[in-house]
This record gives C-alpha cells, sequence and structure tokens, in this order.
C-alpha cells in the first residue's frame, strides 16, 4: 500500500498517478512482492505428495468445556487468523 499526500486544487491526479508509476513501488513493497513470488514458487517445487498433503490439511477449532470456573465461550468463531482462515470443525 503506498500513501502520498495529493493536493486536489493544485495536483493533477493523472499526473500523480503516473509519477507513482513511473517509480515503482517502495523498497519495503518490492521485499513483499519478492516473498510472494518466492513462496509461490517454493509450493510449485513441492513434492507432489506433500503439496497433497498441504491441500488437504483441515483445522480444528477447540472450545472448553462449560464449567462453573471456566469463562462464558456460547459466542463461538470458526475463524483462526490471518494466516490460517478459518476452522473447519468446531469443537
Amino acid at each position: 500500500m503506498i500513501f502520498s499526500d495529493l493536493n486536489w486544487e493544485l495536483d493533477s491526479h493523472e499526473d500523480f498517478a503516473d509519477e507513482k508509476v513511473k517509480d515503482g513501488p517502495p523498497e519495503d513493497e518490492r521485499d513483499k512482492l519478492k516473498a510472494k513470488e518466492t513462496r509461490k514458487k517454493a509450493i510449485g517445487d513441492m513434492d507432489p505428495k506433500t503439496r497433497e498433503s498441504f491441500e488437504n490439511i483441515k483445522f480444528y477449532k477447540f472450545y472448553p468445556v462449560r464449567t462453573p470456573d471456566t469463562p462464558d465461550a456460547t459466542a463461538k468463531s470458526r475463524y483462526i487468523n490471518k494466516y490460517y482462515g478459518n476452522a473447519h470443525y468446531l469443537m
């Protein structure tokens, strides 16, 4: 994501956008793009059996059994985090 100041009264948004595209992404953004490419390459180079295992992985999310001394967990969510996404099963 690129953040820059644009004066809407003095600057043309077309010129501003053209300048940003010409300059390319900032250095830290380039590293992120390289990391994504490296990840895709690693997945492509993976053994087919290992890749199939990763594609068929299932996630379980466990909640504590309701007892008088445990916190209330009536609002259960399948969401794990931004890396794993949602759990396949809630228990």
